[in-house]
């Protein structure tokens, strides 16, 4: 029988897959030329979920139409669908979302927020902090390299774009206070985040080097070193799961490595608290850079993602380490589809000098069903330990076990054992009266 949990899992999955099989039908129709019509697919699926449809439909005709060159008018499709016209303007806000690198953006339904200006003009006033340099920026704000009077050590300030959104604002600083529990050797501590002249920030520790995926590129590094590496980013997430805090978007770019080679995750910034009652758990919210979501992330269950979805995007680093690619690619919306029910190709069929045990660690932590990975993070970086020390890994004695089992209750293995049985006791009888 299964539990509510698992009947959850399953209905969304079923939803999913009624919305991939008429986006599939769609293209095939958009390939054939046949102009397919939009409100004839919404048509053949419960009104539900038409929402999520559209979105799918839509974004697959504006990529079609914009490769060859056809001009399209946001306007006409909001009078053709008034009922869908919040979906319809946000799509034709990011207009060129399908066509960037997956690698580079980051999705975040609940992060609608306006540019404002960085300054560039240094040293200057922030607060009690001293700005002296950007450090890094990107869809979501700077970063800078600060100096504060009450501190003995650098810091660095995260500055997102100007959030409008007051119900934003409230939830960015309640995040990072999540965030500022966490005290752990490689998690990258935070000080505050607080607001200075109406801008929000987040004061951290500053780690004088790199991104792992920098150095990765930068460094010539030992497969040991990097999996040491991927275990201690383990063991930090498997404390902060502990302190019930979740990160929601490990990747490459948020683990940093300083100079003595001691690693770090960093940026909280879609972490949250597992017990908060938020709308950003909310079925639909899409949160976290796609090529590291988990498929409970890339599906919009936001109520599935937990510990295991961290699990998913660390195993996607390992992958990436032992294959130099990622496990599932493909191009925005596609990619998330394929996140969602594409099987990577075992790390040893790319490169057959990849130990099997990392394989098939790596494997699991992928899994498609959050239940299928392993049980925490403590036990997936165990697992790492156990490699690390040439011990051997707990999952291939488990599964050597499960396999033995199977093997002893297999049907034609049970008959040949018993005809091996019936010849040896006539043996054993036919010599007994011959002696």
């Amino acid at each position: 029988m299964m539990s509510g949990s698992d009947e959850s899992y399953e209905r969304d999955l079923k939803d999913l897959r009624k919305i991939d099989r008429i986006v599939v039908e769609f293209e095939k129709s958009l390939r054939a030329r046949e102009r397919p019509q939009i409100e004839w697919f919404l048509s053949k699926i419960e009104s539900r979920l038409r929402g999520p449809l559209l979105k799918e439909l839509l974004t697959l005709e504006v990529e079609w139409n914009s490769e060859r060159g056809l001009t399209l008018v946001p306007e006409l499709y909001i009078r053709r669908f008034p009922e869908f016209a919040d979906v319809l303007k946000a799509l034709f806000e990011n207009p060129n979302q399908s066509e960037t690198s997956s690698s580079d953006i980051q999705i975040g339904a609940d992060f609608q927020v306006e540019p404002s200006y960085h300054r560039t003009d240094f040293p200057r006033q922030f607060g009690k902090y001293r700005l002296n340099r950007i450090i890094g920026q990107g869809s979501f704000g700077a970063v800078y390299h600060a100096d504060c009077a009450e501190l003995r050590h650098a810091v660095a300030i995260k500055i997102p774009h100007r959030i409008n959104d007051p119900k934003l604002r409230k939830r960015f600083i309640v995040e990072a206070r999540a965030a500022k529990e966490l005290n752990h050797p490689n998690i990258v501590k935070v000080f505050e985040s607080e607001l200075v002249e109406d801008e929000m920030y987040v004061a951290c520790a500053y780690i004088d080097g790199s991104d792992l995926e920098k150095t990765i590129k930068q460094q010539r590094t030992s497969l040991k070193q990097l999996v040491r590496w991927i275990r201690d980013i383990s063991t930090a997430l498997a404390y902060a799961h502990s302190r019930h805090v979740i990160h929601r978007d490990i990747k490459p770019s948020n683990i940093l490595v300083d100079q003595s080679k001691k690693i770090f995750v960093a940026d909280f910034g879609l972490a949250r608290k597992l017990d908060e009652n938020s709308s950003i758990t909310s079925t639909g919210n899409i949160l976290g850079t796609p090529r590291y979501m988990s498929p409970e992330q890339a599906a919009g269950l936001g109520s599935l993602v937990g510990p295991a979805s961290d699990q998913y995007s660390v195993a996607v680093i390992l992958y990436e380490v032992l294959t130099g690619r990622p496990p599932i690619t493909g191009k925005l919306p596609k990619l998330l589809q394929n996140i969602i029910h594409d099987k990577p190709i075992p790390p040893r069929e790319i490169h057959s000098k990849v130990p099997e045990e990392l394989e098939i660690i790596c494997l699991k932590g992928l899994a498609k069903n959050p239940k299928h990975r392993y049980s925490s993070m403590d036990e997936f970086a165990d697992e790492l330990e156990h490699w690390l020390n040439g011990q051997e890994i707990k999952t291939v004695i488990r599964s050597a076990k499960k396999s033995k089992l199977r093997f002893l209750k297999n049907p034609t293995f049970i008959l040949a054992m018993t005809a091996v049985a019936i010849v040896a006791v006539s043996a054993v009888a036919g010599y007994a009266i011959l002696n």
